[in-house]
């Protein structure tokens, strides 16, 4: 199409629009420090070597990573982005989940560049999901439950593209991968196993279906569950849906749902994350709130073990920021100061603090952390952080 000066053609208008949201959905931290901790069976700690880490350790000496790639439930596979775009990524591989284009079973336990430039990403159990600068959504690895999105079973060790260039986030859990388009559609798609895909059935589906609506977002979401989802709307509402044991969609009950349910009436929630077994979140006003299963003290809350909430109950504070389950058995919060605080199981040194006692109460891990979305988080077995280095 041609054009005139000072007007822009539609593949322009196309691109500002994208960026200008890109903008308003900014997760980035900045530019800074990458440490990891934990479990490093697989090179998962990013540090060339396999030894567990229970406190801290910094991935080379770069100071440029920007966000982290939201860990759904991974299995031992990680990434992060660079403030200039580059994706890299490192741990397991058996599924070609790095994206290498490699067969075999090539873990790489220092983090290797995947081309191109991207924005926001998702790690499945052995798959993961990136979007790129251009809108567009690319998938690759294991296809359990036809999560890659490629309206197949079909696995890939090197990316392939799920139609669309309006793709803005995207996050993943256990065979399980959900995505928002510029419109505020919410699109899901994977293992449909407890009816988490909110469908309103329990059919696995391998390419992408929308949930209704046109007000969901990922830009406040840590949401690592496969068989549960979480997710606040633009508007502040909470709504949840599938797997619902010991309560972990917090609707006072233990019933699965197939389709969307609000939690509660309030429309004051400002973030969300959780796992298949419990949820966490954070108001408007600075407070924190968990609730489903607590074997480990994963809730925070001093109390025995197994002893399970099906409603949100709060952890002391009002400073609260983002909080992470990575998976069912620990979890990360961080405040407004930028203190970074973990509880529940501390084998292996999950929980960043020096040592590996379980912590039914948050406690301190050292250092000033990131207070954004995709700052802070975790794999199955692990913990991964920014420090950002400047304001």
């Amino acid at each position: 199409m041609a054009t005139k000066k000072g007007i822009w053609n539609l593949q322009q208008v196309r691109d500002k629009y994208l960026q200008s949201l890109w903008s308003y959905f900014d997760l980035s931290v900045g530019n800074g420090e990458l440490y990891t901790w934990g479990s490093n069976e697989r090179g998962t700690l990013a540090l060339n070597d396999r030894t567990y880490r229970s406190s801290p350790t910094q991935v080379g000496s770069g100071t440029d990573w920007s966000r982290l790639i939201r860990a759904g439930y991974s299995n031992n596979g990680a990434g992060a982005i660079k403030s200039d775009g580059t994706l890299w990524v490192w741990g397991r591989n058996d599924k070609g989940q790095l994206g290498q284009n490699q067969s075999g079973n090539t873990d790489y336990s220092s983090p290797v560049q995947i081309p191109g430039s991207w924005t926001y990403g998702a790690a499945s159990i052995d798959s993961m999901l990136v979007v790129n600068t251009s809108g567009e959504l690319w998938s690759w690895g294991g296809s359990g439950g036809g999560v890659l999105g490629q309206n197949s079973n079909v696995s890939y060790s090197s990316p392939v593209q799920i139609p669309g260039t309006d793709w803005v986030d995207v996050s993943g859990g256990y065979e399980v991968a959900a995505a928002v388009k510029t419109s505020g559609q919410l699109w899901m798609w994977g293992n449909n196993y407890k009816g988490n895909l909110g469908q309103n059935n329990k059919t696995n589906y391998s390419s992408p279906r929308q949930v209704p609506g046109t007000t969901w977002t990922l830009s406040n979401n840590t949401n690592a569950g496969g068989n549960a989802q979480r997710f606040v709307k633009t508007d502040g509402s909470l709504w949840s849906w599938g797997y619902n044991a010991q309560g972990g969609l917090g609707h006072n009950n233990l019933t699965d749902y197939s389709s969307p349910v609000q939690v509660g009436s309030s429309t004051d929630w400002s973030t969300i994350g959780g796992d298949s077994y419990n949820g966490i979140g954070v108001k408007t006003d600075g407070t924190m709130w968990v609730w489903g299963k607590n074997e480990k003290g994963q809730l925070g809350q001093n109390q025995p073990q197994n002893s399970h909430y099906s409603s949100p109950v709060q952890i002391p504070g009002t400073t609260w920021v983002v909080g992470v389950f990575p998976n069912r058995k620990y979890a990360f919060a961080t405040k407004t100061d930028g203190t970074l605080w973990s509880w529940g199981y501390g084998a292996f040194g999950f929980l960043g603090v020096n040592d590996r006692t379980q912590y039914s109460s948050p406690v301190q891990v050292p250092g000033i952390w990131s207070t954004k979305v995709n700052g802070i988080g975790g794999a199955v077995y692990n913990g991964y952080g920014i420090k950002p280095i400047d304001s």
